[in-house]
């Protein structure tokens, strides 16, 4: 199952022509086995383009699989009817309250508090400290010498 993200990545073009939505969409193919078989069908289209258009009768539709099997495609074209999206004027604007100067100049007092740049601490020098314990070969070296 693909999530909303995935499908609005993968489409390839949107054409509205006389309340016909298409919509071409491309998946692409899984490149690893661990990697899950997906499918795209109508119903996970229909979910994502209902967000922006009102759908009223699926025209056409399709099926696409991220893996390569005989007889299935990658791409696809969906059709769908929408209903006629009728024009809206912008709302207007309302006009912003005025800012008095004493709120002008405590906003001006924030900004110059957090624009203060804070100091850098010094950088550190490596030095490589002495393991506590020796290493495997180290250990070893020494049972052997004091077994003899």
């Amino acid at each position: 199952m693909f999530t909303s993200k995935e499908i609005k990545d993968m489409i390839v073009s949107q054409r509205v022509l006389r309340n016909v939505l298409t919509v071409e969409i491309s998946v692409p193919i899984k490149k690893y086995v661990r990697e899950q078989k997906k499918t795209l069908t109508t119903e996970q289209v229909v979910d994502f383009i209902s967000e922006k258009y009102q759908i009223l009768e699926v025209v056409k539709g399709d099926q696409l699989i991220n893996w390569l099997k005989k007889g299935r495609s990658q791409t696809g074209i969906w059709k769908f009817k929408i209903k006629k999206e009728t024009k809206k004027t912008p709302a207007k604007k309302q006009p912003e309250p005025e800012v008095t100067q004493q709120e002008n100049s405590l906003k001006l007092e924030e900004e110059k508090v957090i624009e203060t740049p804070k100091p850098t601490p010094a950088p550190k020098k490596n030095t490589k400290k002495p393991s506590k314990t020796s290493s495997f070969r180290g250990r070893i070296k020494n049972i052997a010498n004091n077994k003899k």
